[in-house]
């Protein structure tokens, strides 16, 4: 297949290497902020990218001066053996050229010289191996001085996961390659796990918001990758989220809430009250004859204080779930109020170690009060 030249594609068939023409093509594509341009990249090239980092400019550098495996400042930041889209980019490169039009790899400079890429080792691997080329284009970043060898090592090692969150050409992180980086971080000091409760998780939730930028994954997924990584480091503090039903089906397996001839469970979420309301109407209706029992769950919990997350997520859905029932019975069935003699408010998924038994609900009382008991067997 021949690939139809372009000024900003490099035809990868007919060539072997990157000339100073296509590196000042990249430069016009893809402007950098210096010399007065605006970036689209802020955090690959100018204001947003770490202190500890000082972008130096792209250069077209051998293949050969470049680190085949980590050492030192650097690691591979996948999770697994290989980009999952190596296939996919590899044929697109061979079918229609290498685009410059993408940010290029990134490469740390060592202060002894040596290059170790940050980003892009899955376009290296295609354009050397694959076609034989003996340079590349590369944005080369050093050391910002002032900043410690360690210090900077923790941002080279951030930006191997965030540099490729911002641009689509790259292979989207993964939630395995954040934690890995992550648990690397904890491993290395640069993440102190012997501080407080509280505060080493705060820690973990600013490296995974840190790492994944604007680009990739909702604060719900970053939550729950905070505490996957938090249990695996604090055996004694376990925090757990619910993300979907099946986190909700092992919980009311696990807690004996069993589905009966005269009785019905339903276990919803209390972060949207409304869409809840409706199910539990919904339930009811098709189960006239089944008493209702509503357990509720708080989603994934977030922020500094996890307990007062969990407490207040809690009395704030009990609140309005009742309040809102007042207001139907005010307006509609003239200021009579609520009975719950068929369809009831029944229990809280735990969701901390520190609270409660996690394996047990979390029952309300007809006051309000919560309480958990001893067994695991519930009355009916």
């Amino acid at each position: 297949m021949v690939v139809k030249k372009t000024n900003h594609i490099v035809d990868v068939i007919t060539q072997n290497k990157f000339t100073e023409n296509d590196l000042q093509t990249y430069l016009k594509l893809v402007p950098d902020g210096r010399n007065g341009t605006i970036t689209a990249y802020p955090e690959l090239y100018a204001e947003d990218l770490p202190a500890q980092l000082t972008y130096v400019g792209p250069y077209l550098i051998d293949v050969d001066e470049l680190e085949k495996t980590p050492y030192g400042y650097v690691q591979k930041y996948r999770a697994g053996s290989k980009n999952r889209k190596f296939a996919k980019i590899k044929r697109g490169i061979g079918r229609n050229g290498y685009k410059l039009k993408y940010p290029a790899i990134a490469v740390f400079r060592a202060l002894n010289g040596d290059m170790h890429i940050i980003t892009g080792y899955t376009r290296r691997e295609i354009i050397e191996q694959q076609h034989g080329f003996k340079n590349i284009i590369a944005s080369v970043y050093e050391g910002t001085e002032g900043y410690s060898e360690d210090e900077i090592a923790d941002a080279v090692s951030g930006c191997g996961i965030r540099f490729n969150t911002i641009h689509d050409e790259a292979d989207p992180t993964s939630p395995d390659d954040v934690k890995r980086e992550v648990e690397s971080a904890i491993n290395r000091g640069w993440i102190n796990k012997d501080a407080p409760v509280n505060e080493f998780l705060q820690q973990i939730y600013n490296r995974i918001d840190s790492v994944c930028g604007n680009g990739v994954f909702n604060p719900t997924t970053r939550s729950g990758l905070a505490h996957e990584v938090f249990n695996n480091y604090n055996p004694d503090e376990t925090v757990k989220g619910y993300t979907g039903v099946a986190d909700t089906k092992i919980f009311m397996d696990i807690s004996m809430l069993k589905n009966n001839d005269k009785i019905k469970y339903v276990c919803l979420s209390s972060q949207n009250p409304n869409k809840t309301l409706m199910s539990i109407l919904d339930t009811a209706i098709a189960n006239p004859k089944h008493e209702i029992r509503v357990v509720f769950h708080n989603g994934t919990l977030e922020g500094y204080d996890l307990p007062k997350c969990w407490t207040d997520r809690t009395e704030t859905f009990i609140g309005w779930f009742t309040g809102k029932l007042n207001a139907i019975g005010n307006v509609y069935f003239e200021g009579a109020s609520p009975v719950f003699n068929r369809v009831k408010l029944y229990g809280v998924c735990p969701a901390l170690s520190s609270m409660h038994d996690l394996n047990k609900v979390v029952f309300i009382a007809q006051d309000g009060t919560l309480y958990q008991k001893l067994d695991m067997q519930e009355a009916a």
